[in-house]
């Protein structure tokens, strides 16, 4: 098993961030456990639930921003759920990570 310690004083988002890369990239071997993967899929398909959902009951944020990013069209961008429209990808990042965010119930 392999350890990562991320120092107090480090930028933990970054340190975050490099983790999944190397993860996803194979640095930790490719005998990952399927239950791991089992995991990840769950939190993944739980965030992108409560996304959506937030989005279908009209929330305050998310709704705002989707619509301002949608305002943005970018043919090679990133679509915010529940769009097929390209948009600008530090758009569609933060008016998906609020909807995400409005209803998360993975625990975090």
């Amino acid at each position: 098993m392999t350890t990562v310690t991320l120092p107090a004083d480090s930028n933990q988002a970054q340190g975050l961030a490099q983790y999944a890369i190397d993860f996803i990239g194979g640095k930790y071997g490719e005998n990952i456990d399927e239950s791991v993967w089992e995991r990840i899929e769950q939190f993944h398909t739980d965030s992108v639930m409560c996304g959506v959902s937030a989005l279908a009951m009209q929330t305050n944020a998310p709704s705002c921003l989707r619509e301002e990013a949608l305002t943005y069209p970018d043919p090679k961008g990133a679509k915010c759920f529940g769009s097929s429209v390209k948009v600008a990808p530090e758009k569609a990042v933060v008016a998906n990570a609020s909807a995400v965010r409005e209803w998360d119930s993975n625990g975090t």
